[in-house]
């Protein structure tokens, strides 16, 4: 998939990329989940579903509705706050 955005944390950066995805998810102890559970979210919930980092998932539902940017955003994200409103 194409890269959208990077998303500096401390001194390291992440990278995301836009991808299709459809089916079931794998079994449990198949998946890198860190003890959580995966679930599929419509992209309209996202910027009500408490993900890190926040502002990417709040752009990614604009995105989604607007258009992809053209190279990938750079992000800073500083907000622990994960049932934070989007506010940008």
């Amino acid at each position: 998939g194409r890269e959208v955005a990077r998303v500096w944390r401390g001194k390291r950066h992440e990278h995301d990329f836009l991808m299709a995805a459809e089916g079931p998810l794998g079994p449990a102890e198949t998946l890198d989940t860190y003890g959580g559970t995966p679930v599929w979210v419509p992209v309209t919930e996202l910027p009500a579903t408490p993900l890190w980092p926040r502002r990417l998932s709040w752009r990614i539902e604009h995105w989604h509705r607007t258009g992809w940017p053209a190279h990938p955003a750079e992000l800073a994200d500083s907000i622990t706050d994960l049932w934070a409103p989007c506010t940008w």
